[in-house]
């Protein structure tokens, strides 16, 4: 990934939010609670399709362990929660207790060939420079027959790109530490072009595209309620896109 081992523990130093900010308070009750509630039922939703309970979960990216908590509520799952940051880790531990927290890296991921059943892989890889070494290591872990659970902002449309950043915002973009912007397309692309089968692939939640404004909504039920209505009719409105992968078989 970008950061280095040594510059994480760098920013940790100064306290830089993004590395240090609780991110399950956040979650709970940041402007983003009803945006990830509604993340967090869809992903229930299709996962229960998938016969989950016994198997080997990895959650890459962990982070302080949202998604892993969202999971061990609804099933038995031997998890493992892998993380580049010292201080989310150790949350983890706290926030998951069973779990296997592994320090790592994306694109070395310290797991054994074939040793997963899924693989969640959430709000990363718009950060990662080289997208492809990371999803080739998210196919070498998984089991044939496994799935690959992947999210990203929906932020290569050109709502995001030339009205909030080129037009409202352009100050968000520059200070974005993001390098990937996906659209729907072009993360299906990289997908498939990585070896993955793309088994559905859908957009998820709503923004507005200045940030400022999108708090206001965001932060009343009702008003992202309606924005939710919106965006199922102006799909670019959409504020994250989740694709469900399984390996590529061979002709």
């Amino acid at each position: 990934m970008r950061d280095s081992a040594a510059h994480v523990a760098r920013e940790i130093a100064r306290d830089n939010p993004w590395y240090t900010a609780d991110q399950i308070e956040n979650q709970r009750l940041g402007v983003y609670r009803h945006n990830m509630q509604l993340r967090y039922q869809y992903v229930h939703k299709h996962l229960a399709k998938l016969r989950l309970p016994g198997r080997n979960v990895v959650d890459l990216g962990c982070g302080d362990g949202q998604w892993s908590m969202e999971l061990i509520r609804r099933y038995d799952l031997q998890l493992t929660g892998i993380d580049y940051n010292l201080l989310r880790m150790q949350r983890y531990r706290s926030n998951v207790p069973g779990a296997d927290a592994q320090c790592g890296s994306c694109i070395e991921i310290p797991v054994a060939p074939h040793a997963a059943d899924l693989v969640m892989f959430h709000q990363v890889l718009e950060h990662i420079p080289q997208p492809e070494r990371a999803l080739r290591e998210v196919h070498r872990i998984l089991k044939p027959g496994g799935w690959l659970l992947l999210s990203v902002p929906n932020e290569g449309t050109w709502l995001k790109q030339h009205v909030q950043y080129r037009w409202f915002e352009p100050k968000a973009l520059a200070s974005s530490d993001h390098v990937n912007f996906f659209t729907a397309a072009s993360l299906h692309e990289l997908l498939e072009a990585c070896s993955f089968s793309v088994i559905r692939l859908d957009a998820v939640g709503f923004y507005f595209p200045h940030n400022g404004v999108s708090r206001r909504i965001l932060t009343r039920r009702v008003g992202f309620a309606l924005g939710v209505v919106t965006a199922h009719a102006l799909p670019v409105l959409h504020d994250c896109l989740f694709a469900w992968c399984q390996l590529q078989v061979s002709a």
